[in-house]
């Protein structure tokens, strides 16, 4: 009976095709913790996604059919390449094609149950030493390049044009923001909240992306994510600096805006910088964070 993954891509490195029993790749978020006194909660500092980490189960034989040099040559080939450190590009069946290269290998021959081959671990890990130059701009800067990113790949598997015209809008929107700068960061991170949250809604209800053909498009949004928290940042500690005010008594951001900067003209700031619930009456003992230059 045909299953799903029949029609996958056989698992490989350097074009080393192998027998694949298992796989787990591992991914994560670096991030830093900051809290504050008197306050709940805290802040998550986004710092980047770590480097993908592949772990497989694989069979070396020369019973298998497909795989007419798989043991001892193919085995011993991929051990030399091993060795010597090469990056190459590994194809996960599920995922796609990835450049890493193998932090961890080892074999292992069971006379007893097999004596036909081995049997090994490999550990792959994500190369982007190619990338680096690039990835030491900051990413603040190259929201439409990771856009076309996007829209590159989504036309090539085929997709309709208009699948990420939320996405394309929100783009605009921040760089927009951008262009508008004059030290208050408000504006951009409000443009870049909701870009986030188109970026979330499209990585979790797109079904296009559910295709593991999609893993570059995916990667591309994640990224996307990142550059827009990025923004965030800068556009906080570059302008004028926020200071924290606590509400003395229960006040509406209106009263807020009024008793800080002489004038309700600024409520809209206040609004965007702090996740408020009922703008007509925030409870005293709030703390807000709030520009630095108060009247």
């Amino acid at each position: 009976m045909a299953t799903a993954f029949d029609g996958l891509q056989r698992a490989s490195f350097a074009g080393v095709e192998y027998v694949l029993v298992s796989q787990k790749m591992t991914g994560g978020l670096r991030h830093a913790e900051h809290e504050y006194p008197h306050a709940v909660g805290g802040d998550i500092e986004r710092l980047g996604r770590k480097l993908y980490r592949i772990q497989q189960t694989v069979i070396f034989s020369t019973k298998t059919s497909g795989y007419p040099n798989a043991w001892p040559r193919d085995l011993n080939d991929l051990f030399s390449l091993f060795e010597f450190g090469q990056a190459d590009d590994l194809v996960i069946p599920t995922v796609g094609t990835m450049r890493c290269i193998c932090i961890d290998w080892d074999r292992s021959a069971d006379f007893a149950k097999m004596r036909d081959g081995e049997r090994c671990e490999f550990t792959f890990l994500e190369d982007m030493s190619a990338a680096t130059v690039a990835a030491s701009i900051p990413k603040a800067r190259n929201l439409e390049v990771i856009l076309d990113g996007i829209i590159t790949e989504a036309e090539e598997l085929g997709y309709e044009p208009d699948l990420f015209d939320s996405i394309t809008n929100a783009v605009a929107q921040v760089e927009a923001a951008k262009e508008q700068f004059e030290g208050y960061g408000d504006n951009i991170v409000n443009k870049a909240n909701q870009l986030q949250a188109a970026v979330q809604a499209a990585d979790s209800m797109l079904a296009e992306l559910q295709d593991p053909a999609s893993w570059k498009v995916v990667e591309h949004l994640h990224e996307l994510g990142a550059a827009a928290a990025e923004i965030k940042k800068d556009a906080l500690t570059k302008g004028v600096p926020l200071v924290p005010f606590v509400v003395p008594v229960e006040m509406a951001a209106s009263d807020v805006a009024a008793a800080l900067y002489g004038s309700t003209e600024r409520t809209i700031q206040i609004l965007r910088l702090n996740p408020i619930e009922n703008a007509f009456a925030i409870p005293a003992g709030t703390e807000l964070q709030v520009y630095a230059n108060a009247a």
